[in-house]
């Protein structure tokens, strides 16, 4: 979990904080817009934007303007110096707002450039005469379709400038550079290979842009393909590399997701530490009152396994959440893009009598990569409209397919659980029993105030038979506590300066095995852990004094008590996960036995 600055607000640092992760994922998208706008604006400059139609069906570019040709070369120069702009400001990580609106600024003159050009040439258009028939190209689409995205991400600027006071992290601005330079790489890969196939095939940029996008793309929809041998030959490597540049777009995009969630987590633990939503995770966390007349090593570690608590607990409602609300919102943009981008191929293909339903399986198989071929784009517009939608989809698709398959897995471990636990008989359920058993008996005695030397021996003497040698000698460490507390004085006087390293030695001895332990398997037979607890409780006690752990031991059975009755079994990942908190919670506990044993010996010395 990334780390929160601190401010001397807390609800203002946590309402900049939020903007400030929001204007970060703003960040990402208007980085990915530039790159599709300056794909589309190359494009635009290549050719023509009318094209004259003749009587027999062929077509002919008309010739272009050499003052419309210097205006299409300022809109790209200024585009372009923007955008690399930009990305020297993500680079060194700037947070003055004049920076920002250096790009912001060059994008819209570069808009304003292909807007006043677009308006020329449609009222060029509409100047023809009867008898001859003019129609827009691609390159013109193309044009339309990059003014667009300036604007739109100028807009999406807006955010990040306000955001500026709160800098942002390095984790972020070096995770935002890393998913930029593999989207430069896929733009550059797909606009290179469709500059190369164009020269071998003699297609136009476009038909050969349309062609590496729905390759690269895995679409392979099959209307136009290579035709001449180095042209097929070509197509292994390239298809090749470009499966490959798809890959590590769509696992920056997956990187990018899991990071933006745990920085809004780590906002929402944030919130809950400064006690704004405390109150709503209070009451599923066993309540535990600490005396102030407890000592200072066991009130301090009461607190923090406390604090602890609740961060699991916001963590947990946390990722349960956002799964399905991230599940909703995913397939609800899959379908808008699958059901709105219907309705605009059957408008583009209407001369090839599209319905909807046809464009609804036309777009159904290209979404999914099935591509079969036998419907395809041949308007102008609808292969322009073709290539930006299919680009678009590519985050889309990649969070819509991990969410459902987390969703899936996390569905059919619940399936096999409740399987596991109702119908069949599973190895382990002893182990299950035994540590259930041991942390309710813990909270019962606790309750009642049996952590005594008369109780614990009671309940030696009353142990059924079939008991483990392990839960045998949790009993005897419980008396063992009592002796303790019962004649604090006696290894004083027989052995103080042994005793006290000896002491030191099984605390050191105990904090290297519990290392040992979290590289174990665990399902290679490892002892349990409330086996352990029993070896450490004894070792949580000072010596010569008679330090009370109720409290703590009362809150941590009830805790894992209320955590064994609801495991999901054959969650293997979630168990270790589990088990390594754990032994990090007892290391931690020792470590602090240890560092006051010390500092007590210290200040002994000193007097």
């Amino acid at each position: 979990m990334m780390p929160m600055p601190r401010c001397s607000n807390s609800r203002l640092c946590i309402r900049k904080s939020r903007r400030s992760g929001e204007a970060t994922g703003l960040l990402i998208i208007t980085g990915s817009l530039c790159v599709m706008a300056l794909v589309f604006n190359i494009c635009a400059l290549a050719s023509g934007w009318l094209e004259s139609v003749s009587d027999a069906g062929s077509t002919l570019e008309l010739s272009t303007p050499e003052w419309a040709i210097a205006l299409k070369s300022i809109s790209l120069a200024f585009a372009g110096a923007s955008y690399l702009f930009y990305l020297l400001l993500i680079a060194i990580q700037s947070k003055t707002p004049w920076g920002y609106l250096v790009t912001v600024a060059g994008l819209l003159i570069a808009a304003a450039a292909l807007f006043s050009l677009i308006g020329i040439e449609i009222r060029r258009h509409q100047r023809v005469n009867a008898p001859e028939v003019w129609i827009y190209t691609q390159n013109f689409f193309a044009a339309v379709f990059a003014a667009c995205i300036y604007v739109l991400a100028s807009v999406l600027l807006v955010p990040h400038v306000l955001s500026l006071s709160y800098r942002s992290q390095r984790g972020k601005v070096v995770q935002c550079t890393s998913i930029m330079f593999r989207l430069n790489f896929l733009a550059v890969f797909l606009l290179g290979g469709a500059a190369i196939y164009s020269r071998i095939e003699g297609w136009t940029l476009m038909d050969s842009l349309y062609f590496t996008d729905y390759t690269v793309l895995t679409i392979g929809i099959g209307n136009i393909v290579p035709q001449t041998h180095l042209g097929r030959s070509l197509l292994f490597p390239y298809a090749t590399l470009g499966i490959i540049s798809l890959g590590l777009v769509v696992t920056a995009v997956m990187s990018v997701t899991d990071q933006m969630r745990e920085l809004r987590l780590s906002y929402v633990i944030e919130r809950v530490r400064g006690g704004a939503d405390s109150k709503d995770h209070n009451d599923e966390l066993p309540s535990c009152k600490i005396s102030p007349c407890r000592p200072s090593f066991v009130r301090h570690a009461t607190q923090r396994y406390q604090e602890f608590l609740k961060e699991q607990s916001v963590r947990s409602q946390f990722y349960r959440r956002t799964r399905w609300t991230h599940l909703i919102v995913f397939v609800a943009a899959w379908f808008i893009l699958w059901l709105v981008s219907a309705v605009v191929f059957r408008h583009s293909e209407k001369e090839s009598n599209w319905t909807y339903f046809v464009a609804l399986y036309f777009t159904y198989t290209s979404l999914t990569t099935i591509g079969y071929g036998d419907y395809f784009p041949t308007s102008n517009f609808g292969k322009v409209f073709f290539i930006f939608w299919s680009l678009l989809a590519i985050p889309i698709l990649t969070n819509l397919v991990t969410l459902m398959g987390a969703a899936f897995h996390a569905w059919l471990r619940d399936c096999s659980s409740w399987a596991r636990k109702r119908i069949l008989s599973f190895k382990g359920s002893n182990e299950h029993d035994h540590e259930l058993e041991h942390y309710s008996r813990l909270i019962d005695q606790q309750t009642q105030g049996l952590v005594s030397q008369a109780s614990c021996e009671t309940g030696v003497e009353k142990r059924p038979a079939n008991l483990s040698s392990s839960h045998r000698n949790l009993r005897s460490v419980q008396a063992d506590i009592g002796l303790a507390q019962s004649t604090p004085d006696e290894p004083s006087r027989s052995a103080p300066g042994g005793t006290s390293a000896y002491r030191q030695l099984i605390l050191l001895q105990e904090i290297q095995d519990l290392i040992g332990a979290t590289r174990e398997d665990v399902h290679e037979g490892q002892e349990s852990l409330c086996c352990r607890w029993s070896k450490i409780l004894p070792l949580l006690q000072a010596a010569g004094t008679t330090d009370d752990l109720g409290d703590l031991v009362s809150l941590f059975a009830t805790v894992k008590a209320a955590k064994i009755s609801r495991r999901v079994l054959g969650d293997h990942k979630q168990e270790r996960e589990d088990r390594n908190i754990e032994i990090l919670w007892m290391i931690s506990l020792l470590v602090e036995r240890l560092s006051a044993d010390l500092r007590q010996e210290l200040a002994q010395g000193i007097e």
